[in-house]
This record gives structure tokens, sequence and C-alpha cells, in this order.
């Protein structure tokens, strides 16, 4: 199993491939079949939102790279790192992904302040258009 961290650097985002160094083992495209999360307040639905996977779906290595990396993107986070476990069955080869991350524990409450809006509609209209993905949907 390989594991692969992602941390927030000042202005720079690293990936460091963790475990065995040179190791080399093959990721086949599988299907997701279960995500878990630990290290983070936030519910596994939230997080997998915020990844942008979903469970059924095919995915590859380059597929939890970039769920890793949007959720560094989201903010919400300040590391985040997976492992996955893969199991092959009559139905393919499946894949449980567990997410490890660090909240983000700088965040601050927006207040919009526009005259003459009221700003639970705003942020009503805002959800609804889903601007801003992660950080306008529910509170991730």
């Amino acid at each position: 199993m390989l594991n692969y961290a992602v941390s927030r650097v000042p202005h720079v985002a690293s990936i460091l491939l963790v475990g065995a160094l040179f190791a080399v083992q093959a990721f086949a495209q599988g299907r997701l079949t279960e995500v878990q999360v630990s290290g983070s307040a936030r519910t596994t639905a939230a997080v997998l939102s915020a990844s942008g996977l979903k469970i059924g779906q095919p995915v590859t290595s380059k597929d939890l790279d970039a769920a890793c990396q949007r959720l560094l993107d989201s903010v919400f986070f300040r590391g985040a790192s997976y492992r996955y476990q893969s199991k092959a069955g009559s139905g393919g080869l499946t894949y449980l992904v567990n997410f490890d991350l660090m909240d983000e524990t700088t965040l601050v409450q927006v207040v919009l302040d526009i005259p003459n809006t009221d700003q639970d509609q705003l942020w009503t209209k805002f959800k609804a258009a889903e601007i801003g993905r992660a950080s306008c949907r529910e509170r991730v």
C-alpha cells in the first residue's frame, strides 16, 4: 500500500510520496466503493463532496491525487493525505480510500454587508447558484 501526503506550504503545495522510496506499485483503474475520513471534524459526506469524488465512479491514482489537491484548494484543510486498499472481486477491482486530513483552524466568518440586501437571502442565492463550489455550499 502506498501513502500520499499533500501539505500546504506558504504559496506552494507540495506532494510527497511517503512509503517505500522508488517502490513501483501499479494502480489499475477500479471502482471507488468506500471513503473514510480521519483527523477532521468534517463529515465524510462533506469531504467526499469537496473532493469531487463519487462512490461508484471509476478511479485512478491521478483521480485520487486530484481529489487530495481539491481538498487543499478548498482552504478548509491545512494538510491532506490518503491511503487506499484494493480488492479484486467478481465485479472487478474496487478501492476503499481513507483521507487523513488536518483541518484549517484559521477560518473566519464572512459577513456580507450590502445596503438594501438581506444577507440570508444573498447566501441562499449563492448556494443555489453553486458559486465558489465548496466555499459557498453548506459548510464543509
